[in-house]
């Protein structure tokens, strides 16, 4: 879409938490993935019955979950 400021061959995504999840999921939507050359995903939650097993704030887990 702008071809005299973003080199395609160079384009990455990152993100870290919630936005670690949101890189996995365009890492892995047919739509999306050949867009980035890289992506980093920091410390994302990608499950959430891991999650609850692992985390010191598990009120988030459940708060989260009811609201789905």
């Amino acid at each position: 879409m702008y071809p005299d400021i973003v080199d395609k061959h160079k384009v990455g995504v990152t993100g870290g938490s919630h936005g670690g999840f949101l890189v996995g999921w365009l890492m892995g939507h047919q739509e999306y993935k050949h867009i980035f050359k890289a992506a980093v995903a920091r410390n994302p939650v990608f499950d959430m019955n891991y999650m609850l097993a692992s985390t010191e704030i598990p009120d988030w887990i459940y708060a989260c979950v009811a609201k789905s």
